[in-house]
């Protein structure tokens, strides 16, 4: 009995001696790329719906984005203060997307802070050039302060403050953990990743923005949480400056639950400004983390009425009326003030061809009636 006591004193001394040493561990990245791989690998990408609420004033952006292909679909509605306007206030409902090939954006307003009817006027534009669609542009660095590693969003920080992509990160604003610590190690950012709570590694790495501001950033990456980040603090140093000067700029806290199928997701995250204690709250509803994402989700079917801009094939439009492909493609032109431009697109080309074929098809009609007629009459 007594050997069996001091078997089981020396199992648990043992595992409590272990468990410090993992809590201290520090780890190495292929096992951390490892892991956090294995953890991406299970959905393939997430929705989610933002508000940030200030009466009158609003923003609610529902997020579907897929992870793999980059393909997203995003939803604003928002109302804004109008200050050259009739009214003081307008309401705009804003849709954009990436299907994988074209981009889209669909846009209707009113004034006042009511969202629009059915039957407001509504604008779109279909293209396959990021440049020509606004909304899709602006989506590299959209501000909507998720903050978690499915994809890691921090778009507040270094879309405003710095530019991590030119400044030694090299990656996308909407990858997910494994790709940010990946180029890290190329670029040699990385300072270290250690475990200092059970299931939670600290990572910190270090940049230098264009600025010559010393930017150190430390997360908690969460292994027991789907590998979500769960806090991050920037931490700067001024040019010129030494470390002791470091100060703690910004810090971005987020809260998660468990849904109704075991996976944790965020609730709530808390932006906080350190030199004027401001806080920033963004609230999510209707998190899903996705194992598939269909191609019609990333789609937008523009409503009948929609005033369309189609730059792939050069035509202006409206949804729901009998296209004249002539007079769309002047519209184009016109709209787009093209018209010291010589008409040599495909559409107009396309016509030309048609009419070629067209024409030799009623002379084979032609010669078909006369050969006919010719058997006729020798009979």
């Amino acid at each position: 009995m007594y050997c069996y006591c001091k078997i089981i004193i020396f199992l648990v001394f043992f595992g409590i001696s272990v468990y410090s040493l993992a809590i201290g561990e520090e780890i190495s990245t292929a096992k951390a790329i490892t892991v956090m791989k294995n953890l991406e690998k299970q959905f393939h990408g997430i929705q989610f719906t933002a508000v940030i609420a200030n009466p009158p004033l609003m923003l609610e952006r529902s997020v579907v984005y897929d992870f793999t292909n980059r393909r997203y679909f995003v939803e604003d509605k928002s109302v804004a203060e109008w200050k050259d306007g009739a009214t003081n206030y307008v309401s705009c409902i804003n849709r954009f997307s990436y299907d994988g090939k074209l981009f889209y954006e669909w846009q209707q307003c009113k004034h006042g802070t009511q969202f629009p009817e059915k039957d407001v006027a509504s604008y779109g534009i279909m293209t396959d050039n990021m440049k020509d669609s606004p909304m899709n542009e602006k989506f590299s660095s959209f501000k909507n302060g998720i903050g978690i590693g499915l994809p890691f969003m921090f778009y507040d920080v270094e879309g405003k403050h710095y530019n991590i992509k030119n400044n030694g990160g090299g990656f996308y604003e909407h990858d997910c953990m494994s790709k940010y610590l990946t180029e890290w190690v190329k670029q040699n950012n990385l300072e270290s990743i250690v475990s200092l709570h059970e299931g939670v590694w600290t990572i910190t790495s270090t940049f230098v923005s264009k600025k010559n501001v010393k930017v150190r950033l430390v997360i908690d990456y969460d292994i027991n949480k789907n590998g979500f980040v769960t806090n991050a603090k920037y931490y700067y140093t001024m040019p010129n400056k030494p470390k002791q000067d470091e100060f703690l700029a910004n810090e971005f806290i987020i809260d998660t639950v468990r849904d109704s199928d075991g996976n944790w997701v965020p609730t709530t995250l808390r932006k906080i400004n350190s030199s004027n204690d401001e806080t920033t709250l963004f609230q999510y509803k209707n998190v899903k983390l996705l194992r598939s994402i269909s191609s019609d989700i990333v789609q937008i079917d523009f409503p009948d009425g929609t005033m369309v801009s189609d730059m792939v094939h050069k035509m202006e439009y409206k949804v729901g009326d009998l296209i004249d492909e002539d007079k769309a493609i002047d519209d184009f032109i016109r709209k787009h003030h093209l018209e010291g431009d010589h008409r040599t697109n495909t559409p107009y080309r396309v016509n030309i061809l048609r009419y070629i074929l067209m024409t030799l098809g009623i002379i084979l009609i032609i010669i078909g009636i006369g050969r006919l007629y010719v058997k006729w009459r020798k009979k």
